[in-house]
Parts: C-alpha cells; sequence; structure tokens
C-alpha cells in the first residue's frame, strides 16, 4: 500500500470566509415622541379601516369606506345604467312603436268600417301617435275621423237606425180577427200597441 502525501495547500488557495464577522451595524436610535404619535395615528387608522371591511364583508355589503375608490366606481356604474336604460327605451321605440301604432291603426279602421285598413293606415301620421301609461293610443281616433271626412270612399256608408235592408219589419199590431190576449188589451189602450 502505497500512502500519498498530502498536497501542501497555499494560504492562496484556501478560501477563508472573512464576511463571518458582524459588522457593526448602525446603532439603534428609538423614535422620537412626535414619530411614534405619527406611526400610531398610522395604525390606528389601518385598524379602523379593516374593522369597516370586516363588517362590510360580513353583511354582505360593498365596502365603501372613505377615501375607498368604490363612491366612484358606484356613480360611473350608476351613469353607465341610466344610459344603457336610455338606449334601451330608444331601441324600443325604433323598433316596435311602428308595429304597435300599425295593429292600433288597423283596429281602429276596422272599427271605423273601412273597407281597406291597410291602405288607410299607410295615410296616418305614425310620429305623432304617442302612447299614455296604460298603452291606450294618442291620436290615432282624432286621424281616423279626419280620413273619413277627408276620404269617405274609404268607410262603409253608415246605415240608418231600423231594420236592415231587405227585411220587412212589418207591423206591431196583430193580425185582424185575432182574439187579443190580456196583455195585448193593456198595450192597445195605453197606445202602445
Amino acid at each position: 500500500m502505497t500512502t500519498t502525501e498530502p498536497e501542501e495547500l497555499d494560504d492562496d488557495t484556501i478560501d477563508v470566509d472573512d464576511d463571518d464577522t458582524p459588522e457593526p451595524e448602525e446603532e439603534y436610535v428609538p423614535p422620537t415622541k412626535a414619530e411614534l404619535a405619527e406611526i400610531k395615528a398610522a395604525l390606528k387608522k389601518a385598524n379602523d379601516q379593516a374593522k369597516h371591511y370586516r363588517l362590510a364583508a360580513r353583511s354582505g355589503q360593498p365596502a365603501m369606506g372613505p377615501g375607498s375608490d368604490a363612491e366612484g366606481i358606484a356613480a360611473e356604474t350608476d351613469k353607465a345604467i341610466t344610459k344603457a336604460k336610455a338606449e334601451a327605451v330608444e331601441e324600443a321605440e325604433k323598433t316596435w312603436k311602428p308595429r304597435l301604432v300599425k295593429a292600433h291603426a288597423l283596429a281602429a279602421f276596422a272599427a271605423a268600417g273601412c273597407k281597406t285598413p291597410e291602405r288607410a293606415a299607410r295615410l296616418l301620421d305614425l310620429d305623432s301617435i304617442t302612447f299614455d301609461d296604460d298603452g291606450n293610443p294618442e291620436g290615432l281616433d282624432d286621424q281616423v275621423e279626419e280620413l273619413k271626412t277627408d276620404m269617405p270612399e274609404l268607410f262603409d256608408k253608415p246605415r240608418g237606425r231600423g231594420a236592415p235592408r231587405g227585411v220587412d219589419a212589418g207591423s206591431r199590431a196583430p193580425a185582424p180577427g185575432k182574439k187579443l190576449s190580456a196583455t195585448e188589451r193593456q198595450l192597445q189602450a195605453a197606445g202602445l200597441l
């Protein structure tokens, strides 16, 4: 067995860590009374804010505290909702109002005895017809009456009261030679028969 001798190491090759010795730190200086009061005020503010958020989280409400951005977000949300509602109303009026006016107009012309309600409905000023809170059209009846006056050929001629054409209403008096009942005699005496 051969023994090898350890190599001799130079001082230059040995890694000696000289950083293990603690360096002297800056000397601790306690805060002044003013700094301590400032730190305590900031801590109290942070604790109050944390308490507010904890209570809000427990109740399920959004945490809108002083200095929070939630108030600004809520205002922007309200503006966006108002704008969206206005756009929806405008879109609904643009899309559904002409259809609704036409349906009411066709019904009004049919009730007025119009021969061709579709043709008459095209003559209306749709923009001047509005709807009340109950959904009833306002201004439609006036236009129908005006059209009835201006263009009577679109409408059936009104019939007078009484029996329809071709029907003989006859006399109310009983046929001659027929015996009258007691009620009929009373009506005849009163001049109603």
